[in-house]
């Protein structure tokens, strides 16, 4: 190629010797750029791939003050680069399948969330019952689903064993109830422990609502729970909170629901 260019520079110094010097870089250039279809390298530690070079439209030329001496094209050349990092997805944080350690239905809801939301359906069923066992740390839960190895739908059998021995609703309600019951009490002028207290409580509610409307609404409307909660706050509250339930709804037993929203709204007063 280099010698094909300094053939034309010489027949351009001898057919023409008032025609300027023109460097043989700059030929060169000129060259490429008439003919942009060649193939670009950006340099030899960094080959750029075909399918990340965008090629322009072929440009048209003006005639040449020169015969025989290509004329600069009317329209500038460029070769834009895609960014490899355009190529590939979002790099934010994936999600990942959690281990199932302790029989906690905390826990199996969070592994079961991402069995359903990450494997795809049409997975094959003895691959995605090697990720199910791979993340049953519990010795009965693994053992549980070890028990439907030889079936023709591993995976999907043993998942819906152990949801139904580890993932029914009222196994994580329940779980949650105990847990809000067994807080320590709260101090008196403690507004974190106040604010952290109406969490945990909202939190049980907005379970509760989700849960099955007769089972949830059954557990709402226990005025024991209430009680029992009632007992981690000091006297002051405990008194504010039954003056509010008396005025706003008389002759109305008070239920979990309006607890929460007492607990939401003395929390913000006092902050």
């Amino acid at each position: 190629m280099y010698d094909f260019v300094l053939i034309i520079r010489d027949f351009v110094r001898n057919r023409f010797p008032s025609f300027p010097t023109i460097p043989s870089p700059t030929l060169i250039d000129t060259i490429f750029k008439i003919n942009p279809y060649r193939k670009v390298s950006v340099s030899q530690s960094h080959e750029v791939p075909a399918d990340q070079v965008h090629y322009p439209s072929r440009p048209h030329f003006a005639a040449s003050a020169y015969p025989g001496i290509p004329a600069q094209s009317s329209v500038p050349v460029s070769y834009t680069l895609v960014p490899p990092a355009q190529l590939r997805r979002s790099a934010y944080e994936k999600p990942s399948f959690p281990f199932f350690r302790r029989e906690d239905p905390h826990e199996f809801a969070m592994l079961n969330m991402a069995l359903e939301n990450l494997l795809p359906p049409e997975e094959h069923e003895q691959y995605k019952y090697h990720i199910l066992l791979d993340h049953l740390k519990l010795d009965s839960a693994r053992h549980l689903a070890l028990t439907y190895a030889h079936h023709p739908q591993p995976y999907t059998t043993s998942l819906k064993a152990l949801q139904k021995r580890y993932g029914q609703p009222h196994h994580l309600v329940l779980r949650e109830i105990t847990s809000v019951q067994s807080l320590p009490t709260v101090r008196s002028g403690g507004s974190r422990g106040f604010s952290q207290f109406a969490v945990r409580i909202r939190a049980l509610v907005g379970m509760l609502q989700s849960w099955g409307h007769n089972e949830g609404a059954t557990e709402l409307a226990c005025a024991s729970h209430v009680h029992q909660l009632l007992s981690k706050l000091p006297a002051d509250q405990v008194a504010s909170f039954a003056r509010q339930a008396r005025i706003l709804r008389p002759d109305v037993p008070y239920n979990l629901i309006d607890f929460a929203n007492w607990l939401e709204k003395f929390s913000c007063s006092s902050e």
